[in-house]
């Protein structure tokens, strides 16, 4: 790491000190970058490797990457993907309740307006299922968690992915 000194009876001196810790600045600003994209795009792997087999193609095309700036100039990294992914991390229905330990604490299994008892006690709603072109009833399903096993995976290597970094940086810094 670059030492800095400063002569404080010399301007120049101060403006030199001054331009160091702003390249400095700038190059840590790059590293937390550089570190946002490779823990991003590990999870993005492990997310699509975790995925495989569940849901449709349609719902592993659909997640992906996206970098927002954050307000102190650093990148945020996301991941995206369809709406009903939530549905298949957490479970719906009577059939979900319980089948996944990490789901919110509020999280709703069997409610909404379209949820109904029916007169043999089963507890559901219908809805259209395109593959087999009909009105089909369900009680919902199991959670088939696939994100948070991910993030937790990419989680546990973070504080060495950054040890291995920093080290990078203060050597060329």
């Amino acid at each position: 790491m670059a030492k800095i000194s400063i002569n404080l009876a010399s301007p120049a001196s101060l403006s030199k000190a001054i331009a160091k810790v702003s390249k400095m600045a700038n190059t840590a600003t790059a590293l937390s970058n550089k570190i946002v994209h490779e823990t991003t795009e590990k999870l993005l792997t492990l997310i699509l490797a975790n995925g495989a087999g569940i849901g449709s193609g349609e719902m592993l095309s659909s997640i992906h990457t996206n970098y927002v700036m954050g307000a102190n100039g650093c990148e945020i990294g996301q991941i995206l993907g369809a709406d009903y992914i939530i549905y298949i991390e957490y479970g719906t229905g009577v059939v979900g309740k319980g089948t996944n330990p990490n789901a919110p604490a509020d999280w709703e299994y069997a409610s909404g307006n379209k949820v109904f008892t029916t007169s043999d006690g089963k507890i559901g709603w219908y809805y259209y299922n395109e593959d087999i072109d009909r009105v089909v009833f369900t009680e919902g399903m199991k959670a088939r968690p696939f994100m948070r096993p991910a993030f937790e995976q990419v989680l546990a290597g973070l504080p060495e992915t950054v040890r291995v970094r920093f080290e990078e940086w203060t050597r060329t810094t």
